[in-house]
This record gives C-alpha cells, sequence and structure tokens, in this order.
C-alpha cells in the first residue's frame, strides 16, 4: 500500500485524500508501486552499511517514507550488531589484527 507524503499514513492506491491528514494526494500510483520493490535492497545494504542507511533514512523521509523506514531500521539493527561483535569478540579481533 501507498503512504500519504504528509504524514506517513497508509492509503488505498486510489484514494485522493488522506484519512489521517486530510491533504490531497498526488497521483503517482505507478512510482509508489515501484518503490516497494526497492525497500528490500535498500535494507540489506543499510544493514551492511549503516551510514548509507541513516543518509537514506533522512533524505528519504518525506517523498518515501517506507522505504526510508526500512533502510532507517537496517541500519540501526545493523549499527547495533557491529557494537556486540565488537564488544564480546574484541580478543579475537586484536589477534587477527595483530596489534597486542
Amino acid at each position: 500500500m501507498p503512504y500519504c507524503q504528509y504524514c506517513g499514513a497508509e492509503i488505498d492506491y486510489d484514494q485522493e485524500y488522506c484519512n489521517q491528514c486530510g491533504s490531497q494526494q498526488p497521483k503517482l500510483q505507478s512510482q509508489q508501486k515501484a518503490s516497494k520493490g526497492g525497500a528490500v535492497g535498500w535494507g540489506i545494504l543499510s544493514f551492511f552499511v549503516p551510514l548509507i542507511g541513516l543518509i537514506l533514512f533522512l533524505v528519504w523521509r518525506q517523498e518515501r517514507p517506507r522505504v526510508s523506514k526500512v533502510a532507517g531500521l537496517a541500519a540501526l539493527i545493523g549499527f547495533i550488531l557491529n557494537l556486540i561483535i565488537m564488544v564480546f569478540f574484541q580478543d579475537e579481533l586484536m589477534k587477527i589484527l595483530g596489534t597486542p
């Protein structure tokens, strides 16, 4: 389903006004349908490179809220997982890098 460009609420494809905020929706159903497929790809990229996910989240917040949310969430999960790995496996990482 597409989302309102102003508040991010779910709307129907043929809906002209948002039920949540009442704003008029532009006729961009084909772009909104196409953006659904890209969310998974951007999410995977954001998981492995959290900085890209943060940038995508901030840039696409208004125009592509679904993709933005997926990218931001994947970046957050990837960042937290990286921190956990670094804390618990610090000794092994030091051995691999060759630092005392």
